[in-house]
């Protein structure tokens, strides 16, 4: 974690953060993944420089490349590059992925070599759409590194990191919701941390929970849970974990 600044902002931030990360964990991964807010062609080409691959969200903070993605994979009309379709909360999710490959001098943004769009839908079980999603990415990746499947599969990982950590701090442990100090770099920078280490200590706890089913237990359950084993005392039989 870094800390920002009232007058600084996530995109400087990354180029000051980015470099420490890959000296220390370079060797782990190949291709770096960011929402639209830190698209931009200063943060893609130090991502190159490093010599890795980015995967960047594509919105209106950047509108000439965003509206040039849009026409380029609009005018196709060509059956998707990749699919997949999977039961989750009681619904059907359709994921497909349409690309478009860059020449050299196509756009203006450092090392882009695609344009993808992924299409993510909700249908119920009487074939109802109950939610349309469409989003844009720049890639210096293209299909002689990652096939088409792997590219969907990015950028459901890349989905993943958001709606793992970051929605479980916001939603279920109500980081955003609830100030609990002062808002000094010190005290932000001290409970930031205690998030962190409660994140990390509740998910371990959750992967030793009996299962639901063929998933693991709600983060929400997760944590009355642990707040009854921890400051109520009482021992339920869902908290008999395994050795």
């Amino acid at each position: 974690m870094e800390f920002i600044g009232a007058k600084e902002g996530e995109s400087p931030a990354f180029r000051q953060l980015l470099p420490r990360v890959v000296e220390a964990f370079g060797e782990h991964f190949g291709v770096v993944t960011a929402d639209a807010g830190l698209t931009a062609a200063q943060n893609a080409a130090l991502v190159r420089e490093l010599g890795k691959h980015y995967c960047f969200g594509l919105k209106a903070n950047q509108p000439t490349l965003h509206e040039y993605a849009m026409r380029a994979i609009a005018s196709k009309q060509c059956p998707a590059r990749s699919r997949t379709e999977e039961r989750a909360h009681g619904q059907t999710v359709v994921r497909e992925l349409w690309t478009h490959a860059l020449t050299p001098d196509e756009v203006n943004f450092p090392g882009a070599r695609t344009l993808l769009l992924v299409r993510q839908q909700h249908w119920d079980d009487e074939d109802n759409l109950r939610a349309e999603d469409y989003r844009y990415f720049v890639t210096s990746l293209d299909t002689t590194v990652f096939n088409f499947h792997q590219l969907l599969r990015l950028v459901r990982v890349h989905w993943g990191i958001e709606n793992r950590h970051n929605w479980t701090l916001d939603v279920v442990l109500g980081e955003d919701a609830r100030q609990p100090c002062r808002p000094t770099r010190t005290a932000l920078e001290v409970v930031a941390w205690l998030r962190a280490m409660a994140f990390n200590l509740l998910a371990c706890f959750r992967t030793r929970l009996p299962p639901q089913g063929r998933h693991l237990v709600e983060w929400t359950r997760a944590c009355e849970l642990l707040r009854d084993s921890l400051v109520h005392g009482r021992r339920q039989a869902a908290l008999v974990i395994p050795d």
